[in-house]
């Protein structure tokens, strides 16, 4: 469970997102909305990457303020737009989020191989494309034994088989290891999953539940 109590964020005194009470039990979630309202926000706050007022608690117990590195071990985030230092190469990369994450080697071995990195994994990351860059970051989002994974907007720049094969790992993640998701998306997602999903929205600067 994520639990949100008396969560604001604010930028500039600009107020972004205001979560009173708010809580997600196991399953795959779509988080729904317009470009601009606070999804990438509400994202990198779960993930521990900005600041805010309130709580975040995993599990009824882990506050992401109190205990950060157990909260974070425990939640990876795939995000929109990556950008990793040009100067590494897609290998240096996983062996950075693989020892960070304790993720398993057997699993990058097949990740690479499913998400159909391994032409380009040892080519230095200055040279690779959007799509690229983005099947990078959506393997090391899958790495270690994370309860949560949040994709901020996962499909955009893949092409249709690649956007078929996440749908699939993401599927295979959830039955297999009981993993949790958060997918965030200004579209509709892809017909393939919609049936799995749980559907919540930012509207009027809140979360709410929304109807099948």
């Amino acid at each position: 469970m994520i639990e949100f109590l008396s969560f604001q964020k604010s930028y500039h005194s600009n107020l972004i997102l205001s979560i009173p009470q708010f809580n997600l039990d196991s399953g795959i979630y779509f988080l729904k909305g317009p470009n601009g309202v606070g999804k990438t926000t509400l994202l990198q706050s779960i993930a521990g990457l900005i600041d805010f007022e309130g709580k975040i608690v995993l599990n009824k117990n882990i506050d992401l303020k109190s205990n950060p590195v157990a909260f974070r071990s425990l939640v990876n985030y795939g995000v929109a737009e990556p950008k990793f230092p040009d100067f590494l190469t897609g290998e240096d990369m996983i062996e950075i989020f693989l020892t960070g994450k304790r993720g398993k080697r057997e699993h990058v071995e097949y990740l690479i191989s499913f998400m159909g990195l391994k032409s380009f994994i040892n080519q230095k990351i200055g040279e690779y494309s959007s799509g690229m860059l983005k099947k990078l970051s959506l393997l090391c989002a899958f790495l270690g034994e994370s309860q949560w994974i949040l994709l901020d907007e996962p499909f955009t720049t893949l092409d249709n088989k690649s956007v078929e094969d996440l749908i699939q790992w993401v599927l295979h993640y959830q039955e297999k290891f009981g993993s949790n998701f958060i997918i965030s998306s200004h579209q509709l997602l892809p017909i393939e999953i919609q049936s799995s999903c749980k559907v919540i929205a930012i509207e009027d600067k809140t979360l709410n539940w929304v109807e099948a």
